[in-house]
């Protein structure tokens, strides 16, 4: 399931990066011309993708990616920070551009510090898609994602499921969100208090628990 959600997710960018390269194909020879090496094969499309961290957690996305990108037939090259810090994150987004990826994903944490490097890409003909988090302002083309809201609902959910299996039926649920500042995360804690309600369980105040 997480590989067809990736490939999914890389279909309608491969379509925009196809897009990009057509502008730039060369003529077809001419009739009776025998097709060059450099022209009878067309080139393997390379995306870039560039996580907000890469830990133990986000290698999930980087294998899913990865083996989509091989399913598809794509190069598809994924990087990230061993912590969250956007400024080095946009260091390999840059680095990603000079290498003149045919498309780019990127998780913009936080979303407005990636306005400027987002439209250096969509300046040089990339297309660039944004994940799980937005950049409300940016040139990004296309943004894949889910109901942050929703999914603290379902969290809350199978937490209650769980808790009542084991006989359970009320107690103190310490939340923890690892970037307390990021919108995201508070729509989903959000969802998960609504989950909560009408339960006999009581639910703290996110705690900053880092990465």
């Amino acid at each position: 399931m997480k590989r067809l959600t990736a490939s999914l997710f890389l279909v309608p960018l491969l379509l925009s990066a196809s897009c990009q390269k057509e502008a730039g194909t060369p003529a077809p020879p001419a009739t009776g011309e025998k097709p060059s090496a450099t022209t009878s094969a067309a080139p393997k499309i390379k995306i870039g993708y560039v996580l907000h961290v890469l830990n133990d957690f986000t290698q999930v996305i980087k294998r899913g990616a990865e083996d989509a990108g091989r399913e598809l037939g794509v190069d598809v090259e994924v990087v990230g920070p061993s912590s969250p810090e956007a400024t080095e994150a946009i260091g390999m987004f840059e680095s990603m551009i000079q290498k003149k990826k045919d498309a780019l994903i990127v998780v913009p944490m936080p979303g407005d510090v990636w306005v400027k490097p987002i439209k250096e890409a969509t300046d040089a003909k990339i297309p660039v898609a944004t994940a799980n988090m937005t950049s409300e302002q940016s040139t990004s083309e296309s943004w894949f994602g889910q109901d942050e809201y929703q999914s603290g609902v379902i969290l809350a959910s199978e937490i209650r499921k769980s808790l009542e299996a084991e006989g359970k039926k009320s107690g103190k649920i310490l939340a923890g969100i690892c970037a307390p500042s990021v919108a995201v995360l508070q729509e989903r804690y959000k969802g998960v208090k609504k989950g909560l309600e009408g339960s006999a369980y009581q639910i703290t105040d996110a705690k900053d628990v880092g990465v």
